[in-house]
């Protein structure tokens, strides 16, 4: 009755479980080196975001207002990298501008006074603005005198 049916040789066998543990291994090899080169990349690609946001700053910032009309002119110059302006500060007020400047650029900013609720009109000589730039990498803070 069982004279017929065949058994697998140990060879056989002993070549068909080498085959499976290479497969297996070299899945396990694949998949490890697709997260490590994955992670390494993603790490690299923050570290250059992170660097590149570093190396942006402003070169100079001038700032003064006007009393007679009513004008607060502020003048940026980027540095090196250029730099993207986040936000400007006047006395504490955000006056929602958002720009992106390139290397060496300078960009002049006249705001009318009176639409960000101060009369400079009505201040002393020796009154002062407090002018504050947000942007990728920092803040840039000067007392602007009034004129």
């Amino acid at each position: 009755m069982f004279r017929y049916r065949r058994a697998v040789s140990e060879i056989v066998s002993s070549i068909i479980l080498t085959v499976i543990v290479v497969i297996i291994g070299t899945s396990l090899i694949t998949y490890s080196a697709y997260m490590y080169f994955t992670t390494r990349n993603t790490l690299i690609e923050h570290l250059n975001r992170v660097e590149n946001e570093l190396s942006q700053s402003i070169s100079a910032l001038i700032a003064y207002g006007s009393r007679d009309e009513n004008r607060i002119t502020i003048i940026l110059v980027a540095g090196e990298y250029g730099v993207k302006i986040l936000n400007i500060y006047i006395n504490g007020t955000a006056i929602n501008y958002s720009t992106q400047l390139s290397s060496y650029e300078v960009k002049v900013i006249e705001l009318n006074a009176l639409d960000i609720g101060i009369d400079l009109s009505q201040s002393s000589s020796q009154s002062t603005l407090s002018v504050l730039v947000l942007y990728e990498g920092g803040e840039f803070h000067v007392y602007a005198p009034i004129i």
